[in-house]
């Protein structure tokens, strides 16, 4: 099966302009200003990837945790694990065996973002939105992006505490997620679900760094006896 790089996904960042009613705006606020009020959180997360649009059973499933404190992040989700700090970025690939670590000062400008999302700088390239009522305590808000990798972004959160449950990404590109020529080629759908969310925790500074699975020797980096058959990229 043809995996997508759910560990990018899982730091998708929207970003664009829109504008809305003032009823719609005030949710975007109280959305941007629930995440920007925490210190430190932690949350677990399960991604689903669907082949299409409709389908309702996932062909690949994923559980992980995210944490910040501060600027550091530390991401998993299945076999892969992200720490993000203010010198590097790490990232470990356990089914590859392999390493890597991006100097901070060529890591994205979005580093130090929220890992869930940024809703007040929503897709610059989107241009019609659906704010709709899910029931008492949830809403959701979609999106249709005509020139972004993924052609329709939906954002379902609860109107109690403005905390958001689930992220919906449709690709516009149609794929063969079987990995051969045989399947037929759909765009895809990913499902990303925040659970037990919680903030200002205490965390280790260990947590956010890679001196568990590197050390360095003679000012250069090796890993460690535990992952001694992993390969080191840098």
């Amino acid at each position: 099966m043809k995996s997508l790089k759910y560990w990018s996904i899982l730091l998708f960042i929207l970003s664009v302009s829109l504008t809305y009613s003032q009823s719609q705006e005030d949710d975007i606020k109280k959305i941007n200003d629930k995440y920007s009020s925490f210190k430190n959180t932690y949350m677990e997360v399960e991604y689903y990837v669907y082949t299409n649009e409709s389908s309702t059973i996932p062909i690949q499933q994923e559980k992980g945790i995210i944490k910040k404190m501060g600027e550091l992040q530390y991401n998993k989700i299945g076999v892969v694990e992200i720490i993000k700090s203010t010198e590097y970025n790490f990232f470990i690939n356990h089914e590859e065996k392999s390493m890597a670590v991006l100097p901070y000062k060529n890591a994205s400008k979005e580093s130090n973002a929220h890992p869930v999302v940024a809703v007040d700088k929503l897709l610059k390239l989107c241009k019609e939105f659906d704010f709709k009522n899910l029931d008492k305590a949830h809403k959701s808000c979609i999106m249709e992006c005509p020139s972004s990798e993924f052609k329709k972004v939906i954002i379902e959160y609860s109107s109690k505490d403005y905390l958001i449950s689930k992220v919906v990404l449709v690709y516009r590109e149609a794929l063969n997620l079987q990995g051969d020529n045989k399947g037929t080629k759909e765009t895809p759908r990913i499902e990303i679900i925040y659970k037990n969310v919680k903030s200002n925790l205490s965390f280790s500074k260990e947590t956010f760094t890679y001196d568990n699975y590197i050390e360095k020797r003679g000012g250069k980096l090796y890993c460690k006896q535990k992952y001694k058959g992993y390969k080191l990229y840098q």
